[in-house]
């Protein structure tokens, strides 16, 4: 059987897909200091805002969290799958991939519900508010590109 360029790079994004979830489940759920899954973003946020904004985003916050909380345990149940089909002797492919296929589907919910939230919660602070926390992600984007020259460089 002859790979094709198309085929290639379908083959490449699942696996990119794949290991991303992998990995955003060992970051979302690593035991830390600071709180984990949607209250970390939430928090850094917070820590941002002048007190007013601070109040009125936490309100906005609470107000969607009915929302997005059952699919953010859904997504935790989710990886609890695939890391069963990760242990699983003798390994089965098929129930790796059809795990992590329904993972792609509980991220897609979480991802639109939680922005959802999000969206109103930026929309109930003040101009300013949002302009901190543009400037944090500008930041934030400057860092990754820093650090991903540095890594380059290291090679």
């Amino acid at each position: 059987m002859r790979l094709s360029s198309p085929m290639i790079l379908k083959g490449a994004l699942g696996a990119s897909l794949a290991l991303n979830l992998v990995l955003a489940g060992v970051l979302w759920w690593q035991p830390a200091q600071n709180p984990h899954g949607p209250s970390r973003m939430q928090a850094r946020i917070e820590r941002l805002l002048p007190e007013a904004d601070r109040e009125a985003f936490r309100r906005a916050m609470q107000a969607g969290r009915a929302q997005y909380e059952p699919a953010h345990a859904g997504l935790r149940e989710g990886f609890a799958e695939i890391q069963a089909a990760l242990r699983q002797q003798p390994f089965d492919a098929a129930r790796l991939r059809a795990a992590m296929a329904a993972g792609r589907t509980r991220w897609g919910e979480f991802s639109r519900l939680y922005e959802e939230s999000l969206t109103q919660a930026l929309g109930a602070i003040s101009a300013e508010g949002r302009a901190l926390v543009a400037q944090d992600i500008e930041r934030g984007q400057r860092e990754h590109r820093k650090d991903g020259r540095r890594r380059e460089g290291q090679d």
